[in-house]
């Protein structure tokens, strides 16, 4: 689902202002982004790797957490 477009005008700009998004993030996610990037890290694909780490599951690539704000810079914030 694409982040609903918010219109700020000048106007609307306040320092302070904020913003946030909240997604699940779905095996489906991590396994894409993994292709896109070529950053098959076991830690981020296998269940039975990661479960010997500390985490004790799959974990999302940092940087696919990262990118989420370009999301909300793009849609909701001026950016």
């Amino acid at each position: 689902m694409l982040p609903e477009l918010r219109v700020l005008y000048f106007e609307d700009l306040a320092v302070g202002l904020s913003e946030d998004l909240r997604k699940v993030i779905s095996s489906s996610d991590v396994v894409g982004f993994a292709e896109v990037t070529g950053d098959r890290n076991p830690i981020h694909l296998s269940e039975h790797f990661a479960a010997r780490t500390p985490f004790g599951h799959r974990i999302a690539h940092g940087l696919y957490t990262a990118s989420l704000i370009s999301a909300v810079l793009g849609t909701r914030l001026p950016g």
